[in-house]
């Protein structure tokens, strides 16, 4: 048989008060004898202190010295190891990563895809009754809306309500939401830890894929469920109740080709080491064979290409980052200002892949900047002036490039 225990030993400490006490108890009747003597005939302070009762006192002294023994008794928590203190634990840590972007209101998945994660996580939850629920939602950001808890009721409170409102920046982060799950677990247990992520899947998040590998070894489990269809799916707006539509009036269509990604993605050129640049024979004797090579629609060619670029944005910010020793925080931005900004849609996916807000500025900004920079490489041509930086391009030395062209 196991013997008594304490959870807290550490409070027993405080149980060095109580000798503590009763040396000031000893102390104050010492001086309180002392004082006696001065005052004058005993017996005439015996009557004038006839009220005055020393076993009284001394009663509740010990009251007080019991009274706080148990107290710091009460707060180690005495334990007797039972049944149910055996070391098979059989109750488990489960935070589910919820997917809560504007893509998983698509209705390929009957009534839509956010709706069927529910469901199911109203069902695991049902399955899982001597185990702790944990809740984060995640889009452009990952927030944890619930820490773990054996309050079902609430879990299932909490999952309801889940929805795009809950998180302002649309996107995907997957990577962001592991790490935000894996913080809401003990960290001084190694196993009992398992993160169910629930998404459509519209993220290719690398950091995602480094993650996987630490938080297993720290014996977390990772279970991904994949919400949606191959073909995709019109999404409804929850603004206008109505399905999106892009500004031809088309209703939008959330698909995008993996193949097709996978591909891009592996194109030599991203392989190569900062600085390096592109001109626009790139797209013509690399992408667009590619390209071609997909019997796909334009649309589907277009939504897969922006999320080539998004991705490979977020590598090269990482790539550029780590090689002039910059740190990003929460306060920092990009200001995007070329001609990609008009394209709301693809500064979404950047901002997504890279995790850091991307600040577009009016159109007119953007216009002008682009119209004084060219003018002014314009003017450097002119004067026969350098207007291309070897540490920019990557090239071998700084150049004169452009063409003028006279009315």
């Amino acid at each position: 048989m196991q013997p008594f225990q304490f959870q807290y030993n550490w409070l027993l400490t405080a149980l060095g008060l109580v000798p503590i006490l009763v040396l000031i108890l000893l102390w104050a009747l010492y001086k309180k004898r002392k004082i006696t003597k001065k005052l004058g005939d005993p017996e005439l302070i015996k009557k004038l202190t006839a009220a005055y009762s020393p076993a009284n006192f001394l009663f509740k002294f010990l009251l007080l010295t019991i009274g706080l023994s148990a107290i710091i008794l009460a707060a180690a928590n005495l334990q007797k190891p039972g049944k149910g203190d055996s070391l098979n634990r059989k109750g488990v840590d489960v935070l589910i990563a919820l997917d809560v972007s504007k893509s998983m209101l698509a209705e390929d998945s009957k009534p839509n895809r956010l709706e069927k994660a529910r469901q199911f996580v109203y069902k695991l939850m049902e399955a899982l009754p001597d185990d702790r629920i944990g809740l984060v939602v995640f889009a452009g950001h990952a927030y944890l809306q619930m820490p773990l808890t054996s309050d079902h009721s609430a879990a299932r409170l909490y999952v309801q309500n889940a929805s795009p409102e809950n998180v302002p920046t649309q996107g995907t982060v997957i990577g962001e939401a592991l790490k935000t799950g894996n913080g809401a677990f003990n960290s001084k247990e190694r196993k009992f830890k398992s993160i169910i992520l629930i998404t459509d899947g519209e993220d290719h998040d690398a950091e995602a894929l480094q993650l996987a590998p630490s938080l297993a070894s720290n014996g977390v489990m990772i279970n991904s469920i994949g919400l949606g269809s191959p073909e995709g799916s019109t999404i409804i707006d929850p603004a206008t109740d109505t399905y999106k539509k892009d500004k031809q009036g088309q209703p939008v269509v959330s698909k995008l080709n993996e193949d097709l990604l996978e591909r891009l993605n592996k194109i030599e050129y991203y392989a190569q080491p900062y600085p390096k640049s592109l001109d626009n024979s790139f797209s013509r004797e690399v992408i667009l064979p590619v390209l071609e090579e997909f019997p796909i629609s334009i649309e589907d060619k277009l939504r897969t290409y922006t999320e080539h670029i998004a991705v490979q944005m977020a590598k090269h910010i990482q790539m550029i980052a780590k090689k002039e020793k910059l740190e990003f925080d929460s306060k920092d931005k990009f200001l995007a200002t070329g001609g990609g900004a008009f394209n709301k849609f693809l500064i979404e996916r950047i901002q997504a892949q890279t995790k850091i807000p991307v600040e577009v500025p009016g159109d007119e900004t953007v216009k002008f900047k682009e119209a004084l920079v060219i003018a002014f490489m314009g003017v450097l041509r002119m004067r026969n002036e350098v207007n291309v930086l070897k540490s920019v391009t990557g090239a071998t030395k700084d150049s004169i490039g452009g063409a003028v062209y006279r009315p």
